[in-house]
């Protein structure tokens, strides 16, 4: 389950009340109920239960295996209905979107477990076996106290409280949750004191709860980075862009917000020097991005050539060392019965794929550049003939019909 994943609103969804019933699953598994979101508040409130959300989208493996493997298994099944309302949640479809937004859901599956009003007072998520989904239930079961008193702090705030420590206490509380703090973050940086809002202290904690949501601390972390020293600048950049730049970013990209795009674009380039390595390639291949929305040719082309030169300067050897590597690292639970790959939906197409992962990886970055350049330079432009390099590269490592249909169109464009 990674990311990447996307992202970021205000609970307030209030559906008409409808029939409810246990879905039918096997009887020996977990019973999820049916029904609407107002509807399953009412029956969790009703019978004093606490709520187990599966967020899930259609495409998700993890979230395929955890339905067939997982949710039907007995043991699971007692401990979940004894505890909770359980309910599988679409992130894609109907009331999904805004309540996997509102609670902040990035990556799927995620697990959510709420109080019966709807406070949130655990996340978790991936795919994971019948004994960990168990203990991470009575975990969450454990949690009701913090959940309310979460539910405390944020009415404080609502009714005006602006108290330095109780705001603390709130975005600590929040961003344990996995939860969005861009309100809360506003009013926090317009208390803080004029001689501390650029310490050290006031920076490390600022990027330690900026959620993915764009606030006012962006701008001050921003400018305290100087005053760090390398290493703390190294963290608070890496953990400024993987919390909050990269969905901020892609998300005004995809929304053709460009002007807010521009400056988040500004954003990432002053904090790319201390970014980890790990960190670059999405960077870049947002910049790629933007510039093609934008028609701007010239980043278009500054990125895509840096994107692409990476690539190439790996020779095929150790591509196909590495995917060796890799590929022995995916099958080792198989191979010592860890798992069973016969529960796995279209395991002998995913363990094809695996086998050439990193070839994948790319062959896909490599595509991404030629199809840019494709769809945005010039057809006489000098820079299609290195992207046709690029992609009978791709080819040669990783072929599929993707990758063979766009080098015949930049051969047919020579």
């Amino acid at each position: 389950m990674k990311k990447h994943c996307h992202l970021l609103f205000i609970l307030a969804l209030c559906c008409q009340t409808s029939l409810s019933h246990a879905q039918k699953n096997p009887k020996t598994g977990i019973q999820f109920f049916r029904g609407n979101w107002a509807a399953l508040l009412k029956t969790a409130a009703r019978q004093h239960k606490l709520i187990f959300v599966d967020v899930y989208t259609e495409w998700c493996v993890p979230c395929k295996r955890m339905e067939k493997e997982v949710f039907p298994l007995a043991k699971v099944g007692k401990v979940y209905d004894s505890l909770f309302v359980s309910y599988r949640l679409d992130a894609e479809h109907g009331q999904g979107p805004k309540l996997a937004a509102a609670y902040a859901v990035k990556a799927y599956p995620t697990y959510l477990f709420l109080d019966s009003a709807g406070n949130l007072l655990y996340r978790s998520g991936d795919y994971m076996n019948a004994s960990a989904l168990i203990a991470e239930g009575r975990k969450a079961a454990s949690k009701k106290q913090a959940g309310e008193t979460l539910a405390e702090l944020e009415d404080r705030f609502k009714r005006g409280d602006r108290q330095p420590e109780s705001l603390k206490a709130l975005l600590d509380k929040r961003t344990s949750l996995g939860m969005d703090n861009a309100e809360i973050l506003n009013a926090y940086v317009a208390v803080i004191p004029p001689e501390r809002i650029h310490s050290a202290e006031t920076i490390i904690y600022l990027s330690q709860h900026t959620g993915s949501t764009v606030s006012a601390a962006l701008p001050v972390i921003l400018e305290g980075l100087k005053g760090l020293d390398r290493e703390q600048q190294k963290q608070v950049s890496d953990r400024l862009y993987n919390g909050l730049l990269y969905y901020a970013l892609g998300n005004a990209i995809k929304e053709n917000r460009l002007n807010d795009a521009e400056k988040l674009l500004a954003d990432v380039n002053k904090i790319r020097p201390w970014l980890d390595e790990r960190r670059l390639p999405s960077a870049d291949n947002l910049a790629l991005h933007y510039y093609q929305a934008t028609r701007d040719t010239a980043g278009l082309k500054k990125t895509g050539y840096r994107m692409a030169a990476k690539q190439m300067t790996i020779n095929i050897d150790s591509i196909k060392k590495t995917d060796s590597v890799l590929f022995v690292k995916v099958m080792q639970p198989f191979l010592t019965g860890k798992q069973d790959s016969t529960k796995i939906p279209d395991f002998q197409e995913e363990k094809r794929h695996a086998a050439k992962q990193y070839s994948a990886n790319i062959a896909s970055t490599l595509y991404t550049v030629a199809n840019a350049f494709k769809l945005t330079l010039d057809p006489k432009d000098k820079a299609l003939s290195d992207a046709l390099v690029w992609m009978r590269f791709a080819c040669q490592i990783y072929q599929n019909p993707a990758t063979q249909k766009l080098k015949t169109e930049l051969e047919a464009m020579r």
